[in-house]
């Protein structure tokens, strides 16, 4: 029985450095901001176990990084460098009574537009945390600066300017009301849990806002003959997002309630392109895209794209947007031998055809003249093939990209480590970048005189990455973005 005892006990022991909970956001900072917040930012001074080993797994691949074997003590030395201006030593006034939790929440004015603004910092002793504060507002009169107005509430420390004394009594009065009582908090609220519940469960920090309301406040300090804020307002919705280390990466993740219909699908284009590709992004339907976009940049009136129809003669809604209804990619790819300037293609999934087949004429009279412009030689081409439109720096590129390729970019080390299962059906947008292969092209076509000091001072700290992913995509009833950046 003991030995079976002791044998339970090693083997919870070595699982412990990979778990990684859910986090409590309720026994958190959220848990005493109002939930009529427009925005929060939480920032874990104490993640978990896994969190702490992928973090310095990857911090020691950078030389210069100097980074330390123990998670804590690179915390306290950053945290001393920034404590320092403040006149407090780290170790003797702050780390004795600091919590694993730093958070800022900003909510609506209750006076006027002027939003109210307060950090919230977790503190395990209230005398110490007093203490520390109260010497540094004397540092901070002494030297003619503002003072810290705040409050203890709960296990928190709540902060704000003290320089506006009605401002920061609305704010601190704001988050003793909603620390008294036991319901009601940004946690407990559907447009909070909604969204960040969708999220990463272990994660190194946490944003969540309220986007419409935030783009309301922010419309007031704007001119709205400048900057027409209520189509972003119509546009914009509740939103979260995290950030967490992987094993080799780190992945930001954002969700959001979802507010349009575009198309999306499954980026088949995409992944036949050759493997060996610098990058490419990807778009669906980029012709309700554009339409979008410009409607909340430039509301309902006006023809922003008038100049480009009088300068190249394309009429972008007729001659492009109208047949642009499926996957559109832009792919980047090494020059032929000998050339540094990459190979650039377009690749269209046509949704209309004849569309397709009347525009092309008109895209390549267009096309011959801006060969021409650029010189170097490049010869612009485009062709219509079975499934897709293909654009191309070249006639040779052209034919490379008018079928699937084998190996394909999809079956790419590259495409996979930076989407893998986030490249599904329901993609809206993405975006992939091989770091590795094209800081080897940039090595290779260096100029001699150059390459000693980038070899001393440059390549060791660019080396360590390796490539760079975004995926939008649908996810039910919510949109979903994930960025991520490996590492070798």
């Amino acid at each position: 029985m003991r030995k079976a005892a002791i044998a339970t006990a090693l083997a919870l022991l070595l699982a412990l450095p990979a778990c990684g909970g859910r986090t409590d956001e309720k026994a958190r900072a959220a848990g005493i901001t109002p939930a009529n917040a427009l925005g929060f930012l939480s920032v874990s001074l104490d993640p978990s176990i896994e969190q702490k080993r992928n973090l310095l797994s990857i911090a020691r691949r950078f030389p210069d990084a100097q980074v330390r074997d123990d998670f804590e003590e690179n915390r306290d030395e950053l945290l001393s460098t920034i404590l320092r201006e403040a006149g407090l030593d780290y170790e003797r006034d702050v780390k004795p009574w600091l919590g694993s939790e730093l958070a800022v929440a900003v909510l609506p004015g209750t006076s006027g537009p002027q939003p109210l603004v307060a950090v919230l910092i977790e503190q395990d002793d209230e005398d110490a945390a007093k203490a520390a504060i109260d010497k540094a507002n004397a540092q901070a009169q002494a030297d003619g600066g503002t003072p810290i107005a705040y409050r203890v509430l709960d296990d928190f420390v709540v902060a704000t300017d003290g320089a506006d004394q009605a401002l920061a009594q609305q704010t601190l009065d704001a988050f003793t009301a909603q620390a008294e009582r036991d319901e009601g908090d940004l946690s407990r609220s559907k447009e909070f849990a909604d969204v960040v519940d969708q999220l990463h469960g272990d994660r190194l920090l946490l944003g969540w806002v309220d986007g419409k309301e935030a783009m309301r406040v922010i419309g007031q300090f704007l001119d709205a003959g400048d900057f027409p804020v209520e189509g972003l307002v119509q546009q914009a919705t509740t939103a979260a997002f995290d950030v967490h280390a992987a094993r080799s990466a780190v992945v930001l993740e954002a969700v959001g309630r979802s507010t349009a219909e575009g198309r999306t699908g499954k980026p088949a284009l995409t992944e036949g392109l050759p493997q060996g590709s610098y990058g490419a992004f990807t778009i669906f339907d980029i012709g309700q895209t554009l339409r979008e976009g410009l409607r909340a940049v430039f509301g309902t009136g006006g023809d922003p794209l008038a100049e480009l129809r009088r300068q190249t003669g394309i009429d972008v809604e007729r001659d492009l947007l109208s047949w642009m209804g499926g996957e559109s990619v832009l792919v980047a790819a090494p020059g032929p031998t000998g050339q540094a300037f990459p190979q650039v293609g377009l690749v269209v999934e046509p949704t209309d055809r004849a569309a397709a087949e009347a525009a092309v004429p008109r895209l390549r009279q267009a096309l011959q003249g801006l060969g021409s412009a650029i010189g170097g030689g490049v010869q612009p081409a485009i062709g219509l093939f079975d499934d897709r439109v293909v654009i191309a720096s070249s006639p040779a590129y052209m034919e490379q990209l008018s079928r699937d390729a084998t190996p394909s970019f999809g079956e790419s080390d590259v495409y996979r480590s930076v989407l893998g299962e986030q490249s599904s059906d329901a993609t809206r947008m993405q975006f992939v970048l091989d770091i590795d292969a094209i800081r080897a092209t940039f090595e290779a076509f260096m100029p001699a005189s150059d390459r000693t000091e980038y070899e001393q001072e440059t390549k060791r700290n660019v080396e360590p990455f390796d490539a760079v992913g975004l995926v939008f995509h649908r996810d039910g009833d919510f949109d979903r973005v994930e960025l991520t950046v490996t590492f070798d």
